[in-house]
């Protein structure tokens, strides 16, 4: 994931390139490695220093308040924007969420907008066949080999993966020159995300050492997690779980992870009704994003929310065991 974007002119005509679905070159493999050092093993390395300086910094309330609050905010960035929003387009909203979407979900550094809605546009055509990115179901029989397809799925990927072509995928993101400009600034938002709770913990605690642990916690912990819950949802929601509708593929709904990953482990829900915006399709599924979706409804700042019909969910429901 990086910020290489091909320009693509409305007038343009369709070329050989923007009818291939994955792209490679050497180019695109380096900037992919080095954002696995950047933004995954970099967060993993903070994370430990993060634990090491409880040996000499307080771990406190406020500290705990602005952790929650990162995560929680840059969550929504996630779930709601790029994926529910920019992904699937399911529901509508008005050009300054869209601005704020792309900032906030930015932070979690987990790829540019554009590079993030085209690998999962991909992942969805191609979910557990040999050519999904992440898929943890191609490697065999036995324990071994389902910890190795559990790893490619959580993490393993991104250090080397077909690119999937935004010209193909995302024709219409890329043709928004605002959005996709704003995509292109992914570093800086990233470093927004990390300077925000140096600078809370810093005037909360009124300390250097509150800087500090804003940062660790806030920034490169909070940085970490949210990626890694996002990686779960990859490997374990298509692996273990319950099923509750047919689909072509693998995916499962897991209840104890849905409230940390802000509904997304609803997975079987979301893979048989894609352009769903409520992922949590029974009462008691408890579906954060999709809250949050209502919640701007009723302010008037998103619309035309999808969901699908009653006959809808009655086709493809499973029958249930007895």
């Amino acid at each position: 994931m990086d910020s290489f974007h091909p320009q693509v002119s409305p007038q343009a005509k369709v070329r050989p390139y923007q009818k291939r679905k994955t792209i490679s070159s050497a180019y695109i493999n380096r900037i992919q490695r080095n954002h696995f050092l950047l933004y995954t093993i970099g967060p993993f390395v903070g994370t430990i220093l993060a634990f090491i300086s409880l040996s000499w910094l307080t771990f406190g309330p406020i500290e705990l308040g602005i952790t929650l609050l990162m995560c929680g905010v840059t969550s929504m960035g996630i779930t709601v924007g790029f994926h529910r929003y920019f992904t699937h387009r399911s529901f509508k909203t008005n050009r300054v969420m869209q601005v704020l979407f792309i900032i906030i979900g930015s932070m979690v550094a987990q790829g540019p907008v554009v590079s993030w809605v085209v690998m999962h546009r991909r992942h969805h055509e191609c979910s557990d066949a040999p050519e999904d990115p992440h898929s943890p179901n191609h490697h065999g029989k036995g324990l071994i080999n389902r910890v190795k397809g559990l790893w490619h799925a959580q993490v393993q990927w991104l250090m080397d993966y077909e690119y999937a072509n935004p010209a193909y995928y995302a024709p219409k993101l890329m043709k928004d020159q605002t959005l996709a400009k704003l995509s292109r600034y992914y570093h800086v938002w990233v470093f927004l995300g990390l300077l925000l709770p140096t600078i809370l913990g810093g005037v909360l605690n009124l300390t250097w050492q509150g800087a500090v642990q804003g940062f660790l916690w806030g920034g490169v912990f909070r940085i970490f997690i949210t990626q890694h819950l996002t990686g779960s949802v990859n490997s374990l929601s298509h692996v273990y779980g319950q099923r509750s509708f047919e689909t072509d593929d693998h995916s499962h709904n897991i209840f104890w992870l849905a409230i940390p990953t802000g509904g997304e482990t609803w997975h079987n829900n979301h893979h048989a009704f894609p352009s769903s915006a409520i992922f949590g399709l029974e009462w008691w599924q408890v579906d954060l994003g999709g809250y949050f979706i209502r919640v701007l409804e009723k302010l008037g700042l998103a619309w035309d929310v999808k969901m699908p019909t009653k006959a809808m969910l009655s086709q493809k429901k499973m029958p249930q065991k007895v």
